[in-house]
């Protein structure tokens, strides 16, 4: 266990929040081999909170090894992907003050287009419905992402310069036809980007200024930032990428590389998304101490470690459902999303027990698709940045999960520190070796 990390956020014996210390030593160990002996990730924290109590908390490795500078779980890593949820969950405070409707058309707060390319793509046609906010948030407004085509001469003005702003871009992207009928499939997209827009236009603030208002402030997310200031630059995390190479002996071993994005940047663009253009752009910057804080309000229902409340107890529950239950075709299946494993029988039953949530996460359920009845609700949430920035609430088990690394390529090859949320495994099985140990020393009393 580290020195402690918050004031409002008690430190714990695993033991006393029904943990097995044991446990979480392999998780210890585990990371040091990945770091230290593997080489399969650069550096990388994990912190474990069960019952509102922080159990675990470890650093191992570099944010920057060839300057010397350690891993902490105070490093200041790249989002990316992970920008999502924070600015989704700023969003929603403006839901629970009645200043948005989830139904509204999005055309009722900024321009976007009302036309749709045809099937094959040479037409532009009306669309039969409008997009709404509902349609943003499960991605399914017909946007994709940059590499899609359709905004080649988009994305030229955005290298170019030409725009430069959030506003400039959700304007330039309006004027492109939608890609298909919202609704008619998930697709992860721009979406995110707009929702970020709309925060500007609903507040009257910048964006970075509103998600600082209504939810890092509160939540007392001290290093979370779209822009890091000059004076913190020196806890930013290095971005490495893992490659394979020949050893003697025919031996191959990971090593690890200062990762290089050759792409430009989308300058002056806040990319509530979580980057446009490439690797370069961070979206948000943050650290698993502060991101540890936002997993632990959604798991408390809203209200932030401090006990102040930052999002309605109503609106959290709804995170937890099967967000594209109403896009479903008449299988129960979306396209898009349960389509992922169409030639894989056991990733189609990964996705058959996964579902997106309105935080821009997933959620994991029990129950396979269905035609009707109540939307499916999980009791596990997860969402994974691109560069290894992982976390999971756990609330069948009240455990919060924080994995934060910055690589590439690692993650992906093999089992490691760098995989996505790689510390509640270790948490999960902590919780059943010390029920399990309870209940045979339970047994070994009952014993004459």
């Amino acid at each position: 266990m580290t020195k402690r990390l918050w004031s409002d956020i008690q430190d714990a014996e695993p033991e006393s929040v029904g943990m097995s210390s044991a446990g979480l030593r392999r998780l210890r160990l585990a990371t040091r081999e990945d770091v230290y002996k593997k080489d399969t990730i650069a550096g990388v924290a994990h912190i474990i909170i069960r019952r509102g109590r922080c159990v675990f908390a470890q650093a191992a490795g570099w944010a920057d090894r060839e300057l010397g500078r350690r891993f902490s779980v105070r490093t200041i890593c790249h989002l990316h992907g992970a920008t999502k949820p924070l600015v989704v969950a700023a969003f929603l405070t403006l839901l629970d003050k009645g200043k948005i409707a989830l139904d509204a058309e999005v055309s009722a707060y900024l321009p976007f287009s009302e036309e749709v390319l045809s099937t094959r793509g040479k037409r532009r046609l009306p669309l039969k419905s409008k997009p709404t906010l509902r349609h943003l948030l499960t991605m399914t407004a017909g946007l994709e992402y940059s590499d899609s085509p359709a905004y080649e001469d988009l994305m030229n003005k955005v290298r170019g310069e030409e725009l430069c702003s959030l506003e400039d871009f959700c304007d330039a992207l309006a004027k492109v036809p939608l890609q298909r009928e919202p609704g008619g499939k998930h697709e992860y997209s721009f979406c995110t980007d707009i929702i970020g827009r709309i925060c500007e236009v609903v507040s009257g603030q910048p964006l970075d200024q509103f998600v600082h208002d209504v939810l890092l402030k509160p939540l007392q997310m001290e290093d979370t930032y779209f822009v890091v200031p000059r004076c913190k630059s020196r806890r930013i995390a290095a971005l490495y990428q893992c490659q394979t190479l020949s050893r003697p002996k025919g031996c191959r071993k990971h090593c690890m590389k200062r990762f290089v994005d050759a792409g430009p940047c989308a300058k002056g663009i806040k990319s509530a998304g979580g980057g446009i253009l490439s690797y370069e752009e961070p979206g948000m910057w943050s650290t698993a101490r502060d991101y540890a804080r936002f997993c632990q309000m959604i798991l408390n229902g809203g209200v932030a470690p401090g006990g102040r409340r930052v999002l309605r107890a109503a609106t959290v529950r709804m995170l937890w459902e099967d967000s594209l239950a109403p896009f479903a075709q008449p299988d129960g299946r979306v396209l898009g999303w349960n389509d992922f494993g169409e030639h894989d029988p056991e990733e189609a039953a990964f996705w058959d027990k996964h579902v997106w949530s309105l935080l821009n996460s997933t959620v994991e359920v029990k129950q396979n698709p269905r035609t009707s009845g109540l939307p499916r609700r999980g009791r596990t949430m997860w969402m994974f940045g691109g560069a290894g920035t992982g976390w999971a609430i756990d609330a069948s088990q009240d455990l919060v999960a924080v994995s934060f690394a910055q690589n590439f390529g690692g993650g992906f090859w093999e089992r490691s520190a760098g995989t996505g949320c790689y510390s509640l495994e270790f948490a999960r099985a902590a919780v059943s070796s010390s029920r399990h140990s309870k209940s045979v020393l339970k047994h070994k009393q009952k014993r004459p």
